[in-house]
């Protein structure tokens, strides 16, 4: 199935976790045992609108040689194979479908005037947010298309021009070797 994955540094969603009504207690066998009971509440949020998409408490039992085993043992029940925690996945995955079906075109306008300000890498970066699985993704691949080659283009000149520059300041081998530093990184794909 697909999923929605982002890569790279977006953060407009979160998921989080919270303990509460924590019991612990070490048994007197031997050697000893902490059991914990606890309620984790999952949320999955939007961090730019302040929404909380989807929320699930699960209450956790697990026992072990410490407090961090029984704490893991306890967290062993939020596997793949647990229902509750899917239906929690899926309903804020659903939201988040949602949001980049909604709002794919806002996005794509906010890579536009990132690159009318010639901020490349800015733009790119609203332009690969959208998931594979979202209805705006084809029209974001695009306009990426598009951003890349001018992104490309407008570097090369950049450096086509530190190259020129290095020359006519030092027309000689030191020059020569400044001008070679900036003309190799240039992109020619």
């Amino acid at each position: 199935s697909t999923g929605v994955m982002v890569i790279g540094e977006y953060r407009q969603f979160f998921i989080t976790g919270k303990f509460t009504n924590l019991f612990k207690d070490v048994t007197s066998t031997v050697p000893p045992k902490t059991t914990v009971h606890t309620l984790l509440t999952l949320s999955i949020g939007d961090f730019a609108s302040q929404t909380v998409y989807a929320s699930k408490t699960f209450e956790l039992r697990g026992v072990g040689e410490s407090d961090t085993r029984a704490f893991m043992m306890a967290l062993r029940k939020l596997n793949r194979s647990n229902k509750a925690l899917a239906e929690f996945v899926a309903e804020g995955k659903a939201k988040i479908i949602n949001y980049f079906d909604s709002n794919y075109g806002s996005i794509i306008n906010q890579a536009n005037r990132a690159v009318s300000q010639r901020h490349f890498e800015e733009a790119l970066y609203y332009l690969t947010s959208i998931p594979e699985c979202c209805k705006g993704y084809a029209e974001a691949i695009q306009v990426t298309d598009q951003v890349f080659k001018q992104y490309i283009d407008y570097t090369g000149k950049k450096l086509l021009a530190e190259a020129r520059s290095a020359w006519a300041a030092s027309p000689d081998v030191t020059g020569a070797e400044k001008a070679f530093e900036s003309l190799k990184q240039i992109d020619f794909e």
